[in-house]
C-alpha cells in the first residue's frame, strides 16, 4: 500500500480533491489551488469533517482508506468499502478480519462490516453483514456475518437488543422483532418495554437430550416431537378425546395444581416431551419388544437456558395422529394438541380436528414411529453408540418453521410422485452451487425462451405468516455450506383436488385416475442427504432441454451450462408450464 504524504495542516472544509494532470493521481488542494497533500490516490472524496475516504487500486482491485485532514491515516486503505456518518462522528468500514472462531462461522467469505470514531478508535469490531445504519438515537440494525442473526447496537459501543433473532424491523419509535423461538417481540425505545405477541412456530432444542447410554431414548430424539422445543404457540389443551372428525375447543395447557403455565416474562420457556423409564403396572408404561423395558413420554417446561422448572406430566403417551398435528394424552387423562403448522388457521374458541390414525402403544418402537431401517440399526450397538453422542452434543439452533418435508402418506398418492421424481423429463435431479442462478429477467418465445441473469445470489423465501395478519418473509442468500458442499433437490408434491382443474393452483393430472394437482418444493440439504431447510416453493414452471429447467415464481433457473455474458437462452417444450400434465406428449408413466 502507498503511505499518505503529510504536507501542511488545513481545514477540512479548505480542501478539495483534486486530480493532478500529470500523475493521473488524486490529491488535495487548498483555497489557493496549492497541494496540501500531495497526489497519491487513485480516487479522493471531498472531508466530511475531520476525515476524508480515499482509494488505492492495485490490479484490478480497489481499496478504500480514511484520512484526516493533515493526511495521516485514519483507516489503513485495505477496506473493501467506507463510509463516513459526519452527523455522529463515526466511520464504517468493510475490512478483513482474523477467523477466531471456525465453529461459529458460516461464511466463506473474511470481510465484515465494523465501526470507528473519527481518530479510528475501534467501536465496534468488523462482524457485520453490510453497513450499520444508525439513526437519530444512535441506533443501528445490524446483522451478525457470522450466525446471520440480527440485533440492534448504539454507537457508543453498548448492545440495545442481543444477535439472536431472526429479524428485526423499525416500527414507530421502537421496533417489530422476529426473536429466536420466532415469537413477535415489540420493542418501544421510549420506555425501553418490551411486549411479545403471539408466537410462530418452534425451534429444535439445542439443550442436549440425556439418553444415558439407552438405544431407544437416542432413537425416540426426533421423533413425534421426542426431544423437541414446543412453545406457546404449538401445544394446547383439547377439551374432548380425539376421535375422528371431531370439534373441539382449545385452551391453555395448565400445570398440574391447575395453574396457567408462566411462559416467562418473554414467553421463552419451553415444553419438551421426553422418554422415560415407566414403572410396572402403569397404564402409560409401554414395552420395548426386545429388552422388555418399559417407558413413557414425560412432559417437562424448562427455562430457554435448559433449566427445568417442573413437570406438567411426568408420565403420559403419543395418542393419535392428527392432520393437524399430534395428540398427546397426559397422566391426568387430558389431551393436548400439538400443531404440526403453526400456520394451520384454527380458532382457539373452536375448531375442528382429524384423527388421520389411532397411534398403536402394543411397543414403544410403534409409539415412536421408528422405520424399519431404524429397528434393524437398533440391533447394532456400535451404530447406536454412535447415534448417543449425536443426540447427547447436539446443537442444531438452525430454523425451524412450518417449511418442513411434507410426507406423502397416501401409498397411491407416494408412488405418483416417485413416477415424476424419477421421469427423465422433469429432471429432478440435484443442484449444487453454480449450477443455480437467479433470474433478473426472462423473456418467454413460442419456441425459445431468453433467461438474464442476476448478479445477486440466489435467495431463499420463505414467508412466515402469523394468524393475526402479521407476516415476516425471510430471504436470504443461500447457505451452501462452509465447503459449498451442500446441495439443492426439487421435489414434486402431488394433492389430489376435488374443484375444477380451472381452478386448481398448480400442475394438474386430469386423466380419470389420478386427478392431481402438483407443486414444486426446492429443498437444501448436507452433502451426507440431511434436510436443512425448505428455501421456496413454485407452481408454475419451464422445460427446456436435458441440462436447463427454469422457474417462475422463486425465479431461479438451473443450468449445467456456462452462461454467456449473463444469459441463458433454451428451447422450450412447453411455455410457460401450468395446464395438464398430459399436454406433455413424452412424459411417460
Amino acid at each position: 500500500m502507498l503511505a499518505a504524504t503529510v504536507c501542511l495542516p488545513a481545514a477540512a472544509q479548505t480542501l478539495k480533491p483534486v486530480k493532478d494532470k500529470a500523475t493521473k493521481l488524486f490529491g488535495y488542494q487548498d483555497e489557493s489551488k496549492s497541494w496540501v497533500i500531495a497526489p497519491q490516490f487513485n480516487n479522493a472524496k471531498k472531508f466530511h469533517g475531520p476525515v476524508a475516504e480515499v482509494m488505492i487500486k492495485e490490479d484490478k482491485t480497489k481499496y478504500w482508506g480514511v484520512i484526516n485532514t493533515e493526511g495521516g491515516i485514519v483507516l489503513p486503505i485495505e477496506c473493501i468499502d467506507v463510509a463516513i456518518n459526519e452527523k455522529q462522528s463515526l466511520i464504517m468500514a468493510n475490512r478483513y478480519f482474523e477467523l477466531t472462531d471456525p465453529g461459529r462461522y458460516t461464511n466463506t467469505d473474511l470481510y465484515a462490516w465494523g465501526v470507528y470514531d473519527n481518530e479510528g478508535n475501534e467501536i465496534w469490531a468488523p462482524q457485520f453483514d453490510s453497513q450499520p445504519s444508525f439513526n437519530r438515537n444512535g441506533e443501528a440494525i445490524v446483522k451478525d456475518k457470522a450466525t446471520r442473526k440480527v440485533g440492534i447496537i448504539s454507537s457508543d459501543g453498548n448492545i440495545v437488543e442481543d444477535l439472536v433473532n431472526y429479524g428485526i424491523s423499525s416500527s414507530g419509535s421502537g421496533y417489530e422483532i422476529l426473536g429466536p423461538n420466532l415469537e413477535v417481540i415489540h420493542y418501544g425505545t421510549s420506555t425501553n418495554s418490551k411486549g411479545v405477541s403471539l408466537y410462530l412456530g418452534t425451534v429444535p432444542c439445542t439443550i442436549p437430550y440425556e439418553t444415558g447410554g439407552d438405544d431407544i431414548k437416542a432413537f425416540a430424539y426426533g421423533h413425534r416431537r421426542i426431544g423437541e422445543r414446543l412453545t406457546a404457540n404449538t401445544i394446547y389443551c383439547m377439551d374432548a378425546e380425539p376421535s375422528g372428525r371431531y370439534s373441539v375447543a382449545l385452551n391453555n395447557v395448565r400445570t398440574v395444581d391447575g395453574q396457567i403455565i408462566d411462559w416467562g416474562r418473554y414467553n421463552d420457556r419451553f415444553i419438551r416431551l421426553e422418554l422415560e423409564y415407566a414403572d410396572e403396572g402403569s397404564e402409560f408404561a409401554v414395552p420395548d419388544s426386545r429388552t422388555g423395558a418399559l417407558y413413557t413420554v414425560a412432559a417437562n417446561i424448562y427455562e430457554p437456558d435448559g433449566t427445568f422448572i417442573e413437570s406438567l406430566s411426568p408420565e403420559g403417551l403419543l395418542y393419535a395422529d392428527l392432520e393437524q398435528g399430534v395428540a398427546y394424552k397426559t397422566f391426568q387423562g387430558q389431551y393436548w394438541f400439538i400443531a404440526g403448522d403453526p400456520n394451520w388457521p384454527f380458532d382457539l374458541r373452536r375448531t375442528t380436528l382429524n384423527v388421520s390414525r389411532m397411534i398403536d402403544t402394543n411397543s414403544v418402537e410403534d409409539m415412536l414411529g421408528l422405520t424399519a431401517a431404524e429397528r434393524n440399526e437398533l440391533c447394532n450397538y456400535w451404530q447406536s453408540g454412535r447415534r448417543h453422542q449425536a443426540v447427547e452434543l447436539a446443537d442444531i439452533g438452525a430454523l425451524r418453521s412450518y417449511n418442513m418435508p411434507e410426507e406423502i402418506s397416501n401409498t397411491e398418492t407416494a408412488k405418483y410422485q416417485d413416477r415424476l421424481i424419477n421421469n427423465y423429463s422433469f429432471l429432478f435431479r440435484n443442484y449444487h452451487m453454480g449450477e443455480l442462478y437467479q433470474i433478473s429477467s426472462y423473456t418467454p418465445g413460442k419456441n425459445e425462451c431468453t433467461v438474464r441473469l442476476s448478479d445477486q445470489q440466489p435467495r431463499a423465501k420463505m414467508k412466515l405468516e402469523y394468524p393475526t395478519g402479521f407476516t415476516y418473509e425471510l430471504n436470504e442468500p443461500v447457505f451452501w455450506g462452509v465447503r459449498g458442499d451442500r446441495f439443492i433437490k426439487i421435489v414434486p408434491i402431488p394433492r389430489r383436488y376435488f374443484v375444477a382443474p380451472a381452478f386448481s393452483d398448480g400442475v394438474v393430472d386430469d386423466r380419470p385416475d389420478c386427478k392431481y394437482v402438483t407443486t414444486f418444493e426446492f429443498r437444501l440439504y448436507e452433502e451426507d442427504g440431511t434436510y436443512v431447510q425448505t428455501v421456496g416453493t413454485a407452481r408454475e414452471i419451464w422445460f427446456g432441454d436435458e441440462d436447463i429447467v427454469g422457474f417462475k415464481g422463486i425465479e431461479w433457473c438451473f443450468s449445467n451450462r456456462v452462461p454467456r455474458n449473463g444469459y441463458i437462452r433454451f428451447i422450450t417444450r412447453h411455455e410457460p408450464f401450468k395446464g395438464d400434465i398430459k399436454d406433455l406428449d413424452w412424459i411417460q408413466f
